[in-house]
Protein backbone atom coordinates (compact mmCIF):
# COMPACT_ATOMS: atom_id res chain seq x y z
CA UNK A 1 0.00 0.00 0.00
CA UNK A 2 1.51 3.29 -1.10
CA UNK A 3 -0.24 5.32 1.61
CA UNK A 4 -0.30 3.37 4.84
CA UNK A 5 -2.15 3.68 8.12
CA UNK A 6 1.11 5.11 9.48
CA UNK A 7 0.63 8.08 7.14
CA UNK A 8 -2.98 8.56 8.31
CA UNK A 9 -1.90 8.58 11.95
CA UNK A 10 1.00 10.96 11.24
CA UNK A 11 -1.27 13.41 9.44
CA UNK A 12 -3.96 13.25 12.13
CA UNK A 13 -1.34 13.78 14.84
CA UNK A 14 0.00 16.86 13.00
CA UNK A 15 -3.49 18.22 12.37
CA UNK A 16 -4.56 17.80 15.99
CA UNK A 17 -1.33 19.32 17.31
CA UNK A 18 -1.97 22.41 15.18
CA UNK A 19 -5.67 22.70 16.15
CA UNK A 20 -6.04 25.28 18.92
CA UNK A 21 -9.05 23.56 20.54
CA UNK A 22 -7.60 20.03 20.66
CA UNK A 23 -5.65 19.08 23.80
CA UNK A 24 -4.69 15.54 22.82
CA UNK A 25 -4.74 13.05 19.96
CA UNK A 26 -5.11 9.34 20.70
CA UNK A 27 -4.89 6.59 18.09
CA UNK A 28 -6.76 3.60 19.51
CA UNK A 29 -10.27 2.30 20.08
CA UNK A 30 -12.38 4.89 21.92
CA UNK A 31 -13.88 2.44 24.44
CA UNK A 32 -10.40 1.14 25.29
CA UNK A 33 -9.06 4.68 25.70
CA UNK A 34 -12.03 5.54 27.93
CA UNK A 35 -11.58 2.39 30.04
CA UNK A 36 -7.94 3.38 30.63
CA UNK A 37 -9.01 6.92 31.65
CA UNK A 38 -7.11 8.45 28.73
CA UNK A 39 -9.87 10.84 27.68
CA UNK A 40 -8.84 14.24 28.99
CA UNK A 41 -10.35 17.58 28.11
CA UNK A 42 -11.20 17.92 24.45
CA UNK A 43 -9.39 15.17 22.65
CA UNK A 44 -9.56 13.44 19.30
CA UNK A 45 -9.58 9.65 19.27
CA UNK A 46 -9.17 7.97 15.90
CA UNK A 47 -8.94 4.42 14.65
CA UNK A 48 -8.83 2.73 11.26
CA UNK A 49 -11.27 -0.06 12.01
CA UNK A 50 -11.77 -1.79 8.68
CA UNK A 51 -10.44 -1.89 5.14
CA UNK A 52 -11.86 -3.06 1.86
CA UNK A 53 -9.03 -4.60 -0.12
CA UNK A 54 -9.48 -4.36 -3.85
CA UNK A 55 -7.39 -5.28 -6.87
CA UNK A 56 -5.91 -1.81 -7.43
CA UNK A 57 -7.33 0.17 -4.51
CA UNK A 58 -8.06 -0.16 -0.84
CA UNK A 59 -10.73 1.67 1.14
CA UNK A 60 -9.75 2.35 4.74
CA UNK A 61 -12.55 3.29 7.13
CA UNK A 62 -11.34 5.95 9.55
CA UNK A 63 -13.44 6.49 12.68
CA UNK A 64 -12.93 9.88 14.30
CA UNK A 65 -14.28 10.63 17.76
CA UNK A 66 -14.06 14.06 19.38
CA UNK A 67 -14.84 13.96 23.09
CA UNK A 68 -14.64 16.01 26.25
CA UNK A 69 -15.47 15.51 29.91
CA UNK A 70 -18.80 16.76 31.23
CA UNK A 71 -18.96 18.02 34.81
CA UNK A 72 -21.08 16.09 37.31
CA UNK A 73 -23.58 18.96 37.48
CA UNK A 74 -23.68 19.18 33.63
CA UNK A 75 -22.95 22.93 33.70
CA UNK A 76 -20.63 22.54 30.67
CA UNK A 77 -22.88 20.14 28.73
CA UNK A 78 -23.91 22.59 25.99
CA UNK A 79 -20.32 23.85 25.59
CA UNK A 80 -19.02 20.28 25.28
CA UNK A 81 -21.69 19.36 22.74
CA UNK A 82 -21.01 22.51 20.71
CA UNK A 83 -17.20 22.49 20.89
CA UNK A 84 -16.79 18.81 20.06
CA UNK A 85 -19.06 19.10 17.02
CA UNK A 86 -17.19 22.22 15.86
CA UNK A 87 -13.84 20.42 16.11
CA UNK A 88 -15.15 17.30 14.35
CA UNK A 89 -16.60 19.41 11.55
CA UNK A 90 -13.30 21.26 11.11
CA UNK A 91 -11.25 18.07 11.00
CA UNK A 92 -13.67 16.46 8.53
CA UNK A 93 -13.56 19.57 6.34
CA UNK A 94 -9.76 19.52 6.24
CA UNK A 95 -9.63 15.79 5.47
CA UNK A 96 -12.27 15.93 2.75
CA UNK A 97 -11.36 19.25 1.10
CA UNK A 98 -7.66 20.01 1.56
CA UNK A 99 -5.11 19.40 -1.19
CA UNK A 100 -2.80 17.84 1.42
CA UNK A 101 -5.20 15.00 2.25
CA UNK A 102 -6.49 14.70 -1.30
CA UNK A 103 -2.94 14.15 -2.54
CA UNK A 104 -2.83 11.01 -0.38
CA UNK A 105 -6.37 9.67 -0.74
CA UNK A 106 -9.56 9.92 -2.66
CA UNK A 107 -11.76 11.07 0.19
CA UNK A 108 -15.50 10.48 0.29
CA UNK A 109 -17.89 12.48 2.42
CA UNK A 110 -17.95 11.44 6.06
CA UNK A 111 -20.88 9.57 7.50
CA UNK A 112 -23.43 11.45 9.51
CA UNK A 113 -21.98 12.53 12.85
CA UNK A 114 -23.53 10.77 15.83
CA UNK A 115 -23.69 12.27 19.32
CA UNK A 116 -22.82 9.99 22.24
CA UNK A 117 -22.36 9.91 26.01
CA UNK A 118 -20.03 7.46 27.76
CA UNK A 119 -20.72 7.15 31.46
CA UNK A 120 -18.67 5.58 34.20
CA UNK A 121 -16.21 7.18 36.58
CA UNK A 122 -16.25 10.17 34.20
CA UNK A 123 -18.99 11.44 31.93
CA UNK A 124 -17.61 11.94 28.43
CA UNK A 125 -19.70 13.39 25.64
CA UNK A 126 -18.86 14.00 22.03
CA UNK A 127 -19.40 13.20 18.37
CA UNK A 128 -18.22 10.38 16.13
CA UNK A 129 -18.19 9.85 12.37
CA UNK A 130 -16.47 7.68 9.79
CA UNK A 131 -14.59 8.77 6.70
CA UNK A 132 -13.79 6.34 3.88
CA UNK A 133 -10.28 6.92 2.52
CA UNK A 134 -9.65 5.35 -0.88
CA UNK A 135 -6.01 4.50 -1.51
CA UNK A 136 -4.80 3.67 -5.00
CA UNK A 137 -2.48 0.67 -5.00
CA UNK A 138 0.19 1.28 -7.59
CA UNK A 139 2.41 -1.67 -6.75
CA UNK A 140 2.04 -5.06 -8.34
CA UNK A 141 3.00 -8.53 -7.16
CA UNK A 142 6.69 -7.72 -7.67
CA UNK A 143 6.50 -5.27 -4.75
CA UNK A 144 5.53 -7.97 -2.21
CA UNK A 145 8.59 -8.95 -0.16
CA UNK A 146 8.87 -12.70 -0.83
CA UNK A 147 11.78 -15.09 -0.65
CA UNK A 148 11.57 -18.54 -2.22
CA UNK A 149 7.95 -18.37 -3.38
CA UNK A 150 7.19 -18.40 -7.11
CA UNK A 151 3.76 -16.91 -7.62
CA UNK A 152 4.18 -17.23 -11.41
CA UNK A 153 4.36 -21.04 -11.21
CA UNK A 154 1.44 -22.76 -12.95
CA UNK A 155 0.21 -25.62 -10.73
CA UNK A 156 -2.31 -26.98 -13.23
CA UNK A 157 -1.98 -30.75 -13.19
CA UNK A 158 0.16 -30.79 -10.01
CA UNK A 159 -2.74 -30.96 -7.58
Amino acid sequence: MTTSINVIVRELRLLCAAHLMVNEFIYEDFVYAYSKNRIKHLCVVAMCHSAGIGKREDVIMLRITVADKVYDDFRNFVDVQSDTLQVLRGICDIITESPRWNSLFTVSSPSQAQYFRQTGPDKVDGWVCEIPLQVAEENDLCAIPLNGYDYNEDLTGNI
